[in-house]
């Protein structure tokens, strides 16, 4: 059996690569354009929490926190993702649903000179970055635990912030113009990575094939 032609090789890697770019297009473009557009939505009076969140935000009330009202943070050519935002003393607490591993929790403490705090119920990538800026996840663990391990961590840190709706959505605001922009980045790398080893392999492929054109 004779191997495929040159012109079958670079019609597959094409094809491959095609496949590769449209896979990971969007994490590249959040790469190269990590911007988030944050938009208040709906005071408290007005949140209406989906059933899938209902058992999250019971749990945050057991714990002593009080509704503030929602907002919205979306990325390029990415749906909105909706907050809905609490607060207790110094700590704000934010319920989401993600769609591959359903309701999530962060809680966030803003500290002085534009840093922050912030604990998950999730897997979060830990960073320790000169005391401003402290993450990290408890991945599965019950909520008071993770408030727990929060306060401790924010113990370290000059608290500064104005606990309402709209200091929580200024602060996301302030997030996503330092270190979340760098986290968004982290995240989407490896999208780039792949887009261009995509174009590597599609260039490759033109040129074998205007090679075997000759």
């Amino acid at each position: 059996m004779r191997p495929p032609g040159p012109h079958v090789t670079a019609v597959a890697s094409v094809l491959v690569a095609l496949v590769l770019l449209v896979l990971h297009a969007r994490r590249a473009l959040h790469f190269l354009f990590p911007g988030m557009r944050v938009e208040a939505d709906t005071p408290a009076d007005q949140m209406d929490v989906p059933e899938a969140l209902a058992p999250l935000a019971a749990s945050l009330a057991n714990l002593g926190f009080t509704a503030l009202g929602t907002h919205e943070e979306q990325a390029l050519l990415t749906p909105a993702t909706h907050y809905f935002d609490y607060v207790q003393g110094s700590v704000f607490a934010s319920l989401h649903e993600d769609a591959e591993h359903g309701g999530r929790v962060d809680f966030w403490t803003p500290a002085e000179g534009g840093g922050f705090v912030v604990t998950s119920n999730y897997a979060r990538h830990a960073v320790e970055q000169s005391g401003r800026y402290r993450a990290g996840g408890l991945e599965g663990a019950a909520l008071e635990r993770v408030l727990k391990a929060h306060q401790k961590r924010a113990e370290f840190c000059d608290i500064e912030g104005e606990f309402t709706w709209e200091g929580r959505v200024r602060m996301a605001h302030a997030w996503h113009a330092s270190y979340g922009r760098a986290e968004l980045r982290r995240q989407n790398l490896p999208g780039l990575l792949w887009c261009i080893a995509a174009i590597a392999i599609l260039l490759s492929a033109l040129e074998a094939w205007a090679g075997s054109s000759k």
